[in-house]
């Protein structure tokens, strides 16, 4: 069984981390499978762990600055090198690579479409809508929650639901990764710490945290300390931070490429005040930890109960009150709710690999369905 994979870049984000953890779990369970990773960089994320993992990978020009390249190169790779046994997986934020579309559906690859997003900003939007409706007709739409499935696809298409699964058993609390990290940053059991792990933008909403930890430290005298985790996409978070009077509390750790599960049990409660999302694997992440947690109410509900978790509206005065009263929340009372379910990265890989060997029978069952 062959597998066309895009979805990979050189900036270690979320389609990347769930790029890995897939195909990490799919080879465990299948050594049938055979993926072959088309990138457009020589230093794409995780290139070391894909390669000892016996991936193939086609390296294809840019396809921004060269479109037309991009496309006859890829077209000529899936015509030479498919078979009856190839399926692709295309990983997408949006449709506005119009070329890696059309080449797949020239070639009449068996395709799947993993929606990621739900949202677009800047000028080539338009291209989404434009691009989306003209492969209405194309491929396995795959959704992960309705957020996704109302922006990424047409109203009309049928759409298969499948749930993002993380390495549960990796983001297990751990007093010793606790005493590491902690150790590493320079705070004792003394410092109550509120963690945000995400790139640095507008849509993950660092200032609200910023701005919710202010008004908490007015209203509470504990020791406390704000970390964030990413790569600072925006530099407006930490602008303001530097004039915060609080502004030695606050404090940016940037990209953090291994090791990350460790800073979940560092934290004593997450934040994630994001404007909107899809299915984002730090909030799988923070529920596997059992990390005290405060989420935006735009944040897809979890099929799981999860009593670590608080989802808010962006108001700062409930956001403020709801950090004072996580609080009294102790370290050694987290559980792992998310092992063995359906978010668990065993049973997200199972229904990945259920799709490859049985595209057909799934996609006419999908349209059958939807009818």
């Amino acid at each position: 069984m062959k597998v066309f994979y895009h979805g990979i870049k050189e900036n270690n984000g979320g389609l990347e981390n769930f790029a890995k953890n897939l195909i990490q779990e799919v080879l465990n369970q299948d050594k049938n499978i055979e993926y072959t990773l088309f990138v457009e960089s020589e230093d794409f994320s995780y290139r070391d762990v894909f390669e000892k993992l016996g991936c193939n990978t086609v390296i294809l020009p840019n396809s921004r600055k060269h479109p037309f390249k991009f496309y006859k190169q890829l077209y000529k790779y899936l015509k030479s090198n498919k078979d009856d046994n190839t399926v692709g997986q295309l990983n997408i934020c949006s449709y506005r690579n119009y070329f890696l579309f059309k080449a797949f559906k020239k070639a009449k690859i068996k395709t799947i479409i993993v929606g990621h997003y739900t949202k677009i900003e800047g000028k080539f939007g338009f291209l989404h809508y434009l691009n989306k409706k003209m492969f209405k007709s194309f491929g396995l739409k795959v959704t992960m929650s309705n957020q996704v499935t109302e922006f990424m696809f047409n109203k009309t298409d049928k759409t298969y639901f499948l749930d993002n699964g993380i390495p549960c058993d990796r983001f297990n609390y751990s007093p010793a990764d606790r005493k590491e990290i902690r150790n590493k940053l320079g705070f004792d059991d003394k410092y109550f710490v509120f963690g945000q792990i995400g790139r640095i933008s507008p849509e993950k909403n660092q200032l609200f945290s910023i701005q919710a930890f202010e008004l908490f430290k007015k209203r509470n005298n504990t020791l406390s300390k704000l970390v964030f985790v990413g790569k600072e996409m925006s530099v407006e978070p930490r602008e303001y931070a530097s004039k915060s009077e609080y502004k030695n509390d606050i404090i940016f750790l940037g990209p953090v490429y291994e090791g990350v599960e460790k800073y979940y049990s560092a934290f004593d409660c997450c934040l994630m005040p994001s404007i909107h999302e899809a299915m984002p694997l730090s909030e799988l992440e923070c529920s596997s930890n059992g990390v005290k947690s405060i989420f935006s109410d735009a944040l897809p509900k979890l099929k799981v109960d999860c009593p670590n978790v608080a989802f808010l509206p962006l108001d700062i005065n409930k956001w403020s009150n709801a950090m004072v009263e996580v609080i009294s929340s102790k370290a050694n009372d987290r559980v792992n709710y998310l092992k063995d379910s359906v978010y668990d990265i065993r049973v997200c890989a199972k229904s990945y690999i259920d799709i490859y060997y049985n595209y057909d029978s799934i996609i006419n069952n999908v349209n059958k369905d939807n009818k």
